[in-house]
């Protein structure tokens, strides 16, 4: 990413919650260096997980560059301490069960797929739009990958259906413990659900129809009406809402907008992180 035209991007094109947004999605992709070593040292056993593990994290760390690269063109990247508190979490992985944690990244890589591309659908500067896209494919990648793994196990574990059923549930991500106080988690919350519409939605049901055998769509229906405001353009649940254009250009309510400018890590101050210089090194070894 860090070989595109960056003189192309036009952030001022950008609605005060989608600026709001980048930054939600940065600290998504930023959690990859606190829960990597929690997920490779949970696949080692399992040859299959652990050699994609290898894959997953360079177009993870892909769209880290990427989302951050932005913020900056944006001027508003983050300090670097604040980016060091998210790599300095000390990750719980979901479990020590592979199979469950390959279906805990793949409930995470769905979501992630589905915001990344409705959110693209949404951004008026092209290059954002094209950056998100790639970056939606990429999720879309990855979820396949744990899909095909999860469905292979439960053709021979019917009963693991339970724990794949508990998964999305309990909405297992990393934000659950990267984001700081409950407050910051239900806005990072608010954000991606606010992109979840129709054609997200039926998907989502679909697939935990299709995982589970579980028909649970009026369920997932009162959930997200209880987590994101109607439609301001039909008047419908977000995710009753087919609209093409559904933004309002009105700044999201956020308990704590400025959360990515709070740091609150202990210890010596750390020299700043300079995202060119990560640039010339991934250039260096390519």
């Amino acid at each position: 990413i860090e070989d595109w035209r960056w003189e192309d991007a036009k952030p001022e094109l950008l609605t005060p919650r989608q600026r709001q947004m980048m930054h939600t999605v940065a600290l998504g992709e930023t959690s990859g260096a606190a829960v990597s070593d929690g997920f490779l040292r949970v696949f080692r056993t399992d040859p299959e997980l652990a050699a994609f593990f290898g894959l997953w994290f360079t177009e993870e760390l892909n769209h880290f560059m990427g989302y951050h690269l932005y913020l900056k063109k944006m001027g508003q990247a983050w300090p670097a301490e604040r980016g060091l508190e998210v790599a300095e979490v000390e990750w719980t992985p979901y479990s020590e069960d592979p199979m469950e944690l390959a279906a805990c990244n793949m409930y995470q890589e769905l979501l992630g797929f589905l915001v990344y591309r409705s959110f693209s659908r949404q951004v008026k500067d092209p290059f954002l739009a094209k950056m998100l896209a790639q970056f939606a494919k990429d999720e879309c990648r990855h979820y396949r990958f744990y899909e095909d793994v999860v469905m292979r196990h439960l053709q021979k574990n019917p009963d693991f259906r339970v724990t794949v059923l508990k998964v999305f549930l309990k909405a297992t991500a990393p934000y659950n413990q990267v984001s700081g106080p409950p407050s910051n988690v239900l806005d990072h919350l608010t954000m991606g659900a606010f992109y979840f519409r129709k054609p997200e939605f039926d998907y989502f049901v679909e697939t935990i129809e299709a995982l589970t055998g579980a028909s649970l769509r009026p369920f997932w229906e009162w959930y997200f009406e209880g987590v994101v405001a109607p439609c301001t353009a039909c008047g419908k649940s977000t995710v009753q809402c087919s609209c093409t254009d559904y933004e309002d250009g009105a700044a999201p309510p956020l308990r704590n907008p400025t959360w990515w400018q709070q740091v609150s890590r202990k210890g010596p101050a750390r020299p700043d992180i300079s995202l060119d210089d990560w640039a010339s090194h991934f250039a260096g070894i390519r």
